[in-house]
């Protein structure tokens, strides 16, 4: 072996292992800034009261049941009150924190039963809502400052509850565009902008006073979709209006649509996949739509961040930084921490994290063993399969969900090509030193058998993972 090559196996090894370091440290400054009470727990809902307090929905393990399920208060990073599923009879496992007017705590559960919950400080006190027509799919709930409960149903339209009375709107009996109530918001005049629309029903937003109902729809005005799904309002008193196609603005007189075609908008739950469904403003200005999408007017981010994983919910504290639950713990987003990242770096920064060095280093270890051996014409065509997984890693939907696991970067359908590369190699060079007399390549023969099973498992509706 001459001494150049001597030299250039010694730097290729050490580039392996620098690449190994680098990446590890890069990866590392992605990780967002951790609340140390709250650390390794599946955190599910958050919400910060006008005391400053914390009420988070936490369980001691993911998909732990009901009864793992607790409600807690935190003040100042101290348990004050501790509230479990089993106290409340499983009711609340999945149910979403609403603060009204009057600092009181309201929980809601989005698929069971048929009651919500207020907290008065010290217990959980049941809102019966057996008067609804039908078994309620609850889409959306709010609290007016009159105190006022409004609900919206899925295909029951819109209920106010005022104590004892209550009241249902339907497109049958008022001006409501649609059956489906997705979002309710309320302006500085303390008028309701209700938000409508599911899949390809009728739908649209109205502004309803308590009396006379105004309707905003793609007819009228330049919203994006009749499909509405969320509706929300900035410091500034801007409705920002969520849809299916994306984001429409409306200070009262202009409207700035903000389409999102481009846009991965993915959630698990199917009725909301792909819509805008949810939006959180922080101290910056920007909007985080669907926990982990961030829209500062022009750009978006991804919050990818490679070590908290299973985003559930976002929150704002009153400094203006975001909250962010997930299935390991709560993150927080400072100006000054880790801030969301574009897609690609994001993407990257996962793969690193969850294990896909591992397979990028076996990649680079068949190369130095190929410029040791000599075998480029043989096992070489191995080093061919990593174009097709990193085609792969950007791909992927931005679902933290789903990187979870490190095998989900190591043995994945993209690594075929690879590993049919080198089974294909190794046998060419068996039959090389055994006095065979073969020419096929069976490198490469390997390779596009690999790549061809791996494109086929990858166009399968859903993919393996």
């Amino acid at each position: 072996m001459s001494t150049s090559k001597k030299i250039f196996l010694v730097i290729f090894a050490l580039f392996i292992v620098v690449i190994n370091i680098i990446s590890y440290i890069w990866a590392q400054s992605l990780k967002a800034e951790e609340v140390p009470y709250l650390k390794d727990e599946v955190v599910y809902e958050l919400i910060f009261d006008h005391q400053g307090r914390l009420w988070a929905t936490v369980s001691h393990e993911l998909y732990g049941g009901c009864s793992d399920d607790e409600v807690r208060v935190y003040e100042n990073g101290v348990i004050t009150r501790t509230f479990t599923d089993i106290e409340n009879g499983c009711k609340f496992a999945l149910g979403e924190f609403i603060l009204d007017s009057t600092d009181h705590v309201w929980l809601w559960v989005q698929q069971y039963g048929k009651d919500v919950a207020i907290n008065d400080g010290e217990k959980w006190l049941e809102v019966p809502l057996d008067f609804m027509r039908s078994e309620p799919n609850i889409r959306t709930i709010a609290i007016d400052a009159q105190g006022k409960l409004w609900i919206g149903v899925r295909g029951d339209g819109l209920y106010v509850v005022d104590g004892s009375e209550w009241e249902n709107y339907t497109v049958e009996n008022s001006g409501l565009q649609g059956e489906t109530v997705t979002g309710i918001a309320f302006d500085d005049q303390d008028r309701a902008w209700i938000a409508s629309g599911y899949y390809e029903d009728a739908g649209g937003v109205n502004i309803f006073d308590g009396k006379n109902w105004q309707a905003y729809t793609p007819e009228n005005s330049p919203l994006l979709s009749k499909t509405v799904t969320s509706i929300t309002f900035d410091k500034q008193n801007r409705a920002w209006i969520g849809t299916d196609k994306g984001i429409t603005v409306f200070d009262g007189r202009d409207w700035v649509s903000y389409p999102t075609d481009t846009v991965d908008l993915y959630t698990p739950l199917q009725w909301r996949n792909g819509k805008v469904v949810t939006m959180v403003f922080d101290g910056l200005g920007r909007v985080w739509v669907n926990d982990t999408r961030v829209f500062d007017g022009q750009t978006w981010k991804y919050f990818l961040d490679p070590y908290h994983s299973g985003v559930n919910d976002t929150t704002v504290d009153s400094n203006g930084n975001i909250w962010i639950a997930t299935n390991n713990g709560v993150a927080i987003i400072r100006p000054d921490s880790p801030q969301p990242v574009s897609y690609a770096i994001g993407m990257a920064g996962l793969a690193i994290a969850k294990g896909a060095m591992a397979y990028i280093t076996v990649i680079l270890l068949i190369a130095w063993i190929s410029v040791v051996f000599n075998t480029w014409q043989s096992i070489g065509f191995g080093l061919l399969g990593l174009p097709v997984y990193f085609i792969w890693i950007l791909m992927r939907a931005p679902n933290v969900e789903s990187f979870g696991d490190y095998g989900v970067f190591i043995l994945n359908p993209a690594v075929f090509g690879t590993i049919g590369g080198i089974i294909g190699g190794a046998v060419e060079i068996y039959f090389k030193r055994h006095g065979g007399t073969s020419t096929k390549q069976w490198g490469l023969i390997g390779f596009v058998i690999g790549t061809v099973f791996s494109f086929c498992i990858l166009s399968l509706p859903g993919g393996i993972y």
